[in-house]
């Protein structure tokens, strides 16, 4: 299934699961949910989840960076994409790319704002048409995953936590299992972590 971003939904914990994160900002987010056509979730076909299936089989370890890119296209093509669109605003890309690079940094809607010129209001407004987030939902969104990241590595919640700007584990475990239904410590038990960058 499809699901938008920031769209409030369960998991069934007792089935072995999949997950796709695809960062709604990115191109491939971008097509993804143009095909939401405004809904909150799209059912996918077996035959679409079966291709994904085959794709996702690639280890890390097999692909070059150009490769990985690649796949993730034709994933987001397996799901039934619509095809490539418009990109961000100039502005709204600049402040994405400066979020991303201090993923842990946590400032204020009106300092990025003035960062790219923009009001508050219409910075507000471009960010949220552009990533489907606000912007303080996407800046937890990236504090999340580099705390993924850690923890996959083998670092403890703890360390996961203090490195990404929680309080500490409890802090992180409680907004982890908002966001995403699961408790971090599930990533470290028979979970496989498997990052694909964007083209």
């Amino acid at each position: 299934m499809i699901i938008g971003a920031d769209v409030v939904h369960l998991l069934d914990r007792g089935q072995r699961l999949a997950l796709l994160y695809i960062e709604p900002e990115s191109d491939e987010g971008l097509r993804l949910a143009s095909s939401l056509r405004g809904a909150a979730f799209l059912p996918i076909e077996a035959a679409r989840l079966e291709a994904v299936r085959r794709r996702l089989a690639l280890s890390t370890a097999q692909m070059s960076a150009t490769d990985g890119g690649r796949v993730l296209d034709q994933i987001v093509e397996d799901l039934g994409a619509t095809p490539r669109i418009r990109r961000h605003d100039p502005r709204i890309a600049g402040a994405l790319e400066r979020l991303r690079r201090d993923s842990c940094a946590r400032p204020s809607l009106a300092e990025v704002a003035a960062e790219v010129s923009l009001s508050p209001s219409r910075f507000a407004h471009l960010f949220r048409a552009g990533t489907g987030l606000p912007l303080r939902r996407y800046l937890l969104w990236l504090r999340l995953v580099e705390a993924v990241r850690d923890v996959a590595r083998g670092g403890s919640l703890t360390e996961a936590a203090h490195a990404a700007g929680f309080a500490d584990s409890a802090h992180l475990t409680r907004t982890f299992r908002r966001m995403f239904g699961v408790a971090p410590s599930a990533i470290a038990r028979g979970s496989r972590l498997q990052e694909i960058a964007s083209k």
